[in-house]
């Protein structure tokens, strides 16, 4: 019998993400004498997501909803390590998140904005997502192209 999987219980506490925009490109578009006055420029900090606080436990479904422009996408680069927040926490098991490549492997979502090269097929997509991989093994490369049964690349020495 198999060992049985961990299992991870995620906290957010107080996860706050604010950002800093440049008011002169909107004033720039509206208005030509503020382009020629580049000393004009205003910084405004908006706050994306303040404070947000939950904690998701094994075997249970999370829903993040709201509507458009709530921050969702927002909180899910951060749990996905896309993006950090500006103040808070997350902790894995009650252990601060320190080191974001290993927790990069066990949380991932899709975002709504595919990254998808518009011209390639599926299959050249998933071949030059793997090309980039630099660090990978051709033999590692070869496994997952036998595993989506793909097609061997030119990348791919055999």
């Amino acid at each position: 019998m198999p060992p049985p999987s961990p299992t991870y219980t995620l906290t957010a506490s107080s996860i706050s993400y604010s950002k800093q925009t440049s008011a002169t490109a909107a004033a720039a578009a509206t208005s030509f004498l503020s382009f020629l006055n580049p000393s004009s420029t205003t910084t405004t900090t908006t706050t994306i997501l303040n404070q947000v606080t939950f904690t998701a436990y094994p075997a249970e479904i999370l829903a993040v909803v709201g509507p458009s422009g709530a921050g969702k996408s927002t909180l899910l680069d951060i749990l996905a390590a896309r993006t950090s927040p500006t103040a808070g926490s997350l902790l894995l098991n009650s252990t601060p998140i320190t080191n974001s490549s290993s927790f990069r492997k066990l949380f991932a979502y899709l975002p709504q904005h595919d990254a998808f090269l518009p011209l390639l097929t599926v299959v050249e997509t998933f071949a030059f997502s793997t090309c980039l991989l630099s660090s990978t093994s051709t033999s590692s490369i070869a496994a997952v192209h036998r595993d989506l049964l793909l097609s061997p690349l030119s990348c791919i020495s055999n």
